[in-house]
C-alpha cells in the first residue's frame, strides 16, 4: 500500500503528464489549422493564377468576354446650352450658363470660360440668337425677352 506522500506525489505526477498531453492537443489543432489554411492558399494561388482554370470557370458561370465600355459623349457647349434653352423657354445670360453648364459637370477651360461660351453661342445662329449683351435665346424664341 502506498503512503499518503507517495499517493500525493503520483498524483502530482498525472497531473503534470495531463498538462503536457493538453498543451501538446493545442499544439496539434494549432498545426491542423495551419495545415489547412495553406492547403486552401496553395489551391486559390493555383486556381488565380492558372489561366485554363479562370477560363473554365469563367464557361462554367457562362460568363463570356465583355468589349471594353464605349466612351461617353458629352454634349457640347452649344448642344447643352441648347437643351438648357429648350427646358427654360427664356433668354439666359452667359453667366447663368456658364452656372448651369458647370453643374453638369461640362468642363469648361481657359483664361476665360464665359468668352468660351459666348463664343460659342455666336458660332451657332442657326441655334441662337443675342437678345441683349451677353444673353442669347434659342432662335425660335427671337422674341424672348431678358430675364
Amino acid at each position: 500500500m502506498l503512503t499518503k506522500a507517495q499517493r500525493a506525489g503520483l498524483i502530482k505526477e498525472w497531473e503534470s503528464q495531463l498538462q503536457d498531453l493538453v498543451v501538446q492537443r493545442q499544439e496539434l489543432v494549432w498545426l491542423d489549422h495551419r495545415i489547412n489554411t495553406l492547403r486552401g492558399l496553395i489551391a486559390g494561388a493555383k486556381a488565380w493564377w492558372d489561366e485554363d482554370s479562370i477560363a473554365q470557370q469563367k464557361a462554367s458561370l457562362g460568363l463570356t468576354e465583355m468589349p471594353p465600355p464605349k466612351p461617353i459623349a458629352l454634349p457640347t457647349i452649344a448642344e447643352a446650352t441648347k437643351n438648357y434653352m429648350a427646358q427654360e423657354g427664356k433668354a439666359v445670360h452667359v453667366r447663368d450658363l456658364l452656372t448651369v453648364l458647370r453643374r453638369q459637370g461640362l468642363l469648361l477651360s481657359g483664361k476665360n470660360p464665359l468668352s468660351s461660351v459666348a463664343l460659342a453661342l455666336k458660332r451657332r445662329p442657326d441655334w441662337f440668337v443675342k437678345v441683349g449683351p451677353n444673353t442669347f435665346a434659342l432662335v425660335r424664341n427671337k422674341e424672348a425677352t431678358t430675364p
